[in-house]
């Protein structure tokens, strides 16, 4: 479902002011969340994850190791 989301906007042009155009991309972190871990551990791995897909050209998801 990410993928998708960031296929679709890596598709679509954003109006910024009067005329001017950009592209939108985006880069995630995905983490597992599993019982007994604290919701703190999880999103400390899916914000390495994020930090690598960005370290790694953007524009890419990442899942947490």
């Amino acid at each position: 479902v990410l993928e998708r989301i960031r296929e679709a906007l890596r598709a679509s042009v954003v109006r910024v002011g009067e005329g001017a155009a950009c592209s939108v991309t985006l880069s995630g972190g995905v983490a597992r969340y599993t019982a007994g871990a604290t919701v703190d551990a999880a999103l400390l791995e899916a914000d390495t994850a994020l930090y690598r897909a960005k370290q790694d050209g953007r524009d890419r998801l990442a899942l947490a190791a």
